[in-house]
């Protein structure tokens, strides 16, 4: 399971974004704050998240983790 939190400057897509089964939909203007706030209140959330294999960090850089190692992407 996959919670995806669509972030939009306005509603044009927000039909299309809970069509495809959306975890949420925030709406311009967003703080850091009111993004916790919606990831904190997903439905596929568990207690604890650490025992999961892949990890993507959702502020800063953009990294991804599977089972703890980074994920290095390579240009061709």
């Amino acid at each position: 399971m996959c919670n995806i939190v669509f972030l939009s400057d306005g509603t044009e897509y927000m039909r299309a974004a809970f069509d495809s089964h959306a975890g949420g939909y925030l709406i311009k203007p967003f703080t850091k704050e009111t993004i916790q706030v919606e990831i904190l209140h997903r439905k596929y959330i568990t207690p604890d998240n650490s025992d999961r294999p892949i990890k993507i960090p959702c502020f800063g850089r953009f990294k991804v983790f599977v089972n703890g190692q980074p994920v290095v992407f390579k240009r061709h």
